[in-house]
C-alpha cells in the first residue's frame, strides 16, 4: 500500500453518528469537537508515523473505532459509531 489513503472528514463521521442515534436513539449532539478531531487523527498519525511498513486499511478502520470509543467526542451512540 503505497498510496496515501483518503481519511475520513468529520462531516462523514457526524452522518455515520446520526444514523446511529436514529438506528439506536441517545441524546444528539457532540461533547467535545476537540476529541472528534483528535479520534480522527488516529488512523493518519498511524499511517505517517508507521515504523515500517504502512498500515492496512484494517488497521486504519480500527484505529478509527477504537478513538471514537475511548473518546466519547457524542453525548450518546460513540460505540454503535464507532
Amino acid at each position: 500500500m503505497s498510496d496515501t489513503p483518503e481519511f475520513l472528514e468529520p462531516d462523514v463521521v457526524l452522518f455515520m453518528h446520526d444514523q446511529a442515534l436514529k438506528e439506536y436513539g441517545g441524546t444528539h449532539g457532540i461533547k467535545s469537537e476537540d476529541l472528534l478531531h483528535s479520534a480522527l487523527a488516529r488512523p493518519e498519525n498511524r499511517w505517517h508515523y508507521a515504523e515500517s511498513d504502512p498500515p492496512d486499511i484494517a488497521t486504519l478502520a480500527a484505529a478509527y473505532a477504537y478513538g471514537i470509543a475511548r473518546n466519547h467526542p457524542f453525548n450518546d451512540a460513540n460505540t454503535q459509531t464507532a
